[in-house]
């Protein structure tokens, strides 16, 4: 089975709206493997939505939590703690995206970062910019520690409105390809997902050994 991970410069930038262009236009199952807070609307609730196919699998959560904040809290508060038997990855037959949650030094434990547990899967990441003050700073940490780390980075999302200088920024001191340039969508719905396919550079992912799902 193959698997790709996406995660985050940091909370808020977009990186379940990306899934869901992923998936829409890849044909690749889902994964939230932890949902904190927005019981009442998962991550997982929102790609459904969001995606105008019916073949592509979104698999169950393997940890919700009441409070939308850390894991490590999160779960302390409703008395649980994230194992790795618990985060144990679910079988697809297609690609398999997994969502993080928040950006990759986010501790799922007191003892235990996601990015712990990234160095175990070693599955590629595609990191996901959102243009703000202090995206440079934030895209370029993201990449060296898990370059640091060994975990091989397949390439960038920009999403949001373009800020050029930024972007040449992050782009001339991580080298990385972009995968997928989303702008700022002023309605996000099923159809501006899909259109945004369209911004996904197909030959990054064919180059890394990933591809459309054929259907």
């Amino acid at each position: 089975m193959s698997a790709c991970i996406i995660a985050g410069i940091g909370t808020n930038v977009g990186k379940t709206l990306v899934s869901s262009v992923l998936v829409q236009a890849l044909g690749w199952d889902y994964w939230k493997p932890v949902q904190s807070g927005e019981l009442a609307h998962k991550d997982t609730d929102e790609i459904r939505r969001l995606i105008q196919r019916s073949d592509v699998v979104l698999h169950e959560e393997a940890y919700c939590f009441n409070e939308a904040m850390s894991p490590h809290h999160a779960a302390f508060l409703d008395g649980q703690q994230v194992t790795l038997d618990g985060l144990k990855i679910p079988v697809s037959h297609r690609c398999l995206l997994i969502e993080l949650a928040g950006g990759v030094m986010v501790p799922l434990r007191e003892d235990f970062l996601v990015l712990d547990w990234l160095k175990i899967l070693r599955f590629p990441v595609i990191l996901v910019c959102r243009y703000y003050l202090g995206c440079i700073n934030h895209t370029l940490m993201s990449v060296r520690v898990l370059q640091y780390a060994g975990i091989p980075v397949l390439g960038l999302v920009f999403n949001g409105e373009e800020v050029s200088s930024s972007r040449e920024a992050i782009l001339a001191q991580t080298g990385l390809p972009v995968v997928a340039d989303i702008p700022q969508l002023s309605n996000i719905g099923p159809e501006s997902v899909c259109e945004s396919g369209a911004m996904i550079n197909l030959k990054v992912l064919q180059d890394a050994g990933f591809a459309p799902e054929k259907f």
